[in-house]
């Protein structure tokens, strides 16, 4: 049998996958080309099983019973395409963009840079993506304090890790991987998180640490480098401003009073400390269990200020500036996103856009976008790859509030629970089914051409191409995709054509891997040149403080987190029986001492609420996880049940408000260390 190399495009990772071709050249099984096997999602792994799905949607379909009645019918591209442009265009006319709401799922940067392209020519305001749950906060507050974006990249110089609310060997394998050789050459790994894991089980210190009081443990930190004279000094001296404000705001927390916050005991606060700032150089990654309260930004800061005051920073093995794209490059430019036509004063009718946001990150919420569509403001909304049902805080809620737009319509594999709620439902191939061009770190190009064809799925980019070209905007997109691919290959000096024969453009001498960048002796790359330990005029705060959330008791006296498990991809997958098999149930973990109060033992099921909803999980107890917690399994729903309602029983953000922003100067709702009740549930 023949081996074609594949490119996976479900998220940003963009893995090396081998396929392998029976003798009519048809795709018959799937391996990750990574030399040690390791993948960064199991969706991309499973792709032809999804190809095969009986589930997949393989037609455009049209609603033609009440929303979530689950009664469809089978339209042609070319009326489903006309039809959505029809409803988009009525509104445009009647009500302007500010009426229209486009939501993209987790980051596909080629898919993500078109469907911007389409909002920034229209003028669409209302528009969200995941960053708000999912990195950018800490992404931010890294470029507010040292100038420029991090890149925490393990490598041989590297001697310890410090994993901090962050479980890569469920989320990104290829950290597990260099975690793995850097222990090997005689590293250390600190893992701070209340969940027992496959990394704490590897790990030189585990840190089981209370929900939510992670930016308590950072301050404690943060003393004991400055009391200990741990810090980089002459970095400080000569590059800092604010370390005065920092040493005022660290200094309540001692051992003893972080010990009480966290949970945690004095001499492994003192030790984790110890080894991170004296055992360098070091990588502090942060997870989203940093993101997930209304303090991100805050604990994001966090991080960035210890780097900066053990020295951390521009150094090898530790953070430094990541590498600059290729000239070749020209995903997320302004040259196909059109950012550039995109205006401030368009920006401003964003919904929420009056709220106390971060003005170098000026953003808000879906929480935002419902209160807008409950007010009438938005009339249509588009999603392309994503599940705001699931995803968004209190899901029964987004669901009915999604369900007042006049038309709403949803491009992806599935009918997934925001998708059973639309109007319109059209079919994304995956990479397997169209031709593509990846552009690599370094320069390079490389072509894939499309292995099977005739499933009746389009790509998103197809989508939202035909969509651009039947809105009015044909002097801004292409004909076909073929012109497509040639606009993306214009810096490279050949046509899609040509590619397809060389098959490869090799690199063009842009540093594929990040390098210092000598700003320990020339000064950072900041309006004044110096690392800004403080940031004055933020909402909470110039330096970052603790607010505790608040405590359990009464009747919810525990708190409960959530977690990813490996065989899922956020909130996909569940319709994939290699999927299942790992995980064929969601699962609470559950800790010990909260499991003997409530008489809850193996496989029992659960029912976990808070003063919002509930959730039906099946129970393991740990006994090595931190005390009065319970974990749950993030993106659970049953495709199985024919009930919209039913399906969103497992939903852990059922127990998360959208009744009010908690977010600070990122907006983010809080989905761990609320307060909650575990009891047993008879029945599943």
């Amino acid at each position: 049998m023949k081996t074609q190399v594949m490119t996976c495009r479900f998220c940003d990772r963009e893995c090396a996958m081998v396929v392998t071709l029976d003798a009519q050249g048809r795709p018959v099984s799937l391996r990750p080309q990574h030399e040690t096997g390791t993948v960064s999602c199991p969706t991309g792994l499973h792709a032809l099983e999804l190809m095969g799905n009986p589930r997949r949607v393989v037609h455009p379909l049209r609603r033609t019973g009440p929303r979530g009645s689950g009664k469809w019918e089978s339209i042609s591209w070319e009326e489903a395409l006309d039809w959505a442009a029809g409803k988009l265009r009525a509104a445009l006319d009647r009500d302007g963009p500010e009426s229209l709401l486009f939501i993209k799922g987790f980051n596909k940067p080629l898919q993500g840079a078109v469907f911007d392209r389409l909002a920034n020519l229209l003028g669409v305001p209302n528009r969200l993506g995941a960053g708000n749950m999912c990195h950018q906060a800490q992404a931010q507050s890294f470029v507010d304090t040292f100038g420029f974006p991090a890149d925490r990249r393990i490598t041989s110089e590297t001697r310890t890790v410090v994993l901090w609310g962050s479980n890569p060997s469920n989320t990104m394998r290829w950290v597990q991987r260099d975690i793995a050789a850097m222990k090997r050459s005689g590293g250390r790994l600190v893992v701070i998180d209340p969940l027992p894991t496959r990394m704490t089980q590897i790990a030189d210190l585990w840190l089981p640490i209370r929900p939510g009081t992670d930016a308590a443990l950072a301050l404690g930190w943060m003393r004991l480098i400055l009391t200990e004279g741990w810090e980089d000094r002459a970095l400080l001296e000569r590059w800092s401003r604010g370390l005065d404000e920092v040493r005022a705001a660290c200094r309540p927390y001692t051992l003893e009073h972080t010990a009480r916050l966290t949970g945690l005991p004095a001499e492994q606060i003192r030790l984790g400390a110890e080894w991170f700032a004296r055992s360098g150089p070091a990588i502090l990654y942060g997870g989203n269990a940093l993101d997930h309260n209304w303090d991100s930004y805050q604990k994001g800061r966090c991080l960035a200020i210890l780097l900066a005051l053990t020295g951390q920073v521009d150094r090898p093995g530790a953070a430094l500036h990541a590498a600059p794209a290729s000239p070749r490059n020209p995903i997320r430019t302004s040259r196909l996103t059109c950012a550039d036509r995109f205006t401030p004063a368009q920006r401003q009718q964003m919904a929420g856009w009056d709220e106390a946001l971060l003005p170098s990150a000026r953003q808000t919420s879906g929480q935002a976008m419902l209160r807008a569509i409950e007010a009438g403001r938005l009339k249509a909304g588009w999603v392309l790859g994503g599940d705001p049902v699931m995803m968004w805080a209190d899901s029964r809620c987004v669901a009915r509030v999604l369900s007042q737009l006049d038309f709403f319509m949803v491009q992806d594999f599935f009918l997934t629970p925001t998708a059973r709620i639309a109007d319109l439902v059209l079919p994304v191939a995956t990479y397997l089914e169209y031709e593509n061009v990846f552009f690599q770190p370094g320069g390079a190009v490389q072509y894939r051409p499309a292995l099977v064809t005739g499933s009746g799925a389009r790509s998103d980019m197809d989508i939202v191409n035909e969509m651009g070209n039947r809105l009015g905007l044909s002097a801004d997109f292409w004909p076909d995709m073929d012109a497509f691919w040639d606009f993306l290959l214009e810096e490279s000096g050949v046509t899609l054509d040509q590619l397809r024969t060389l098959g490869r453009l090799e690199g063009d001498g842009t540093p594929a891997v990040p390098v210092p960048r000598g700003y320990r002796e020339t000064g950072f790359p900041t309006a004044d040149g110096t690392i800004h330990l403080s940031i004055p005029d933020l909402s909470g705060g110039s330096v970052p403080s603790y607010r505790p959330l608040p405590e359990p008791g009464g009747r919810y006296p525990d708190r409960c987190t959530n977690y990813k498990a490996p065989c899922f991809f956020h909130s996909a997958g569940r319709q994939m029986a290699g999927q299942r098999a790992a995980q064929p149930e969601p699962l609470a973990y559950v800790s010990a001492d909260v499991a003997a109060r409530e008489g809850l033992s193996d496989g029992d099921w659960a029912r976990v609420s808070t003063s919002t909803g509930s959730v039906r999980q099946r129970v393991r107890v740990r006994s090595d996880m931190a005390r009065g917690t319970v974990a749950l399994a993030i993106g659970w729903w049953e495709p199985e049940e024919p009930s919209l309602e039913r399906a969103l029983d497992y939903n852990c953000n059922n127990l998360t408000s959208d009744a009010a922003l908690l977010g600070g100067e990122i907006q983010a709702f809080s989905c761990r260390g609320i307060p909650c009740r575990v009891e047993k549930f008879f029945g599943k």
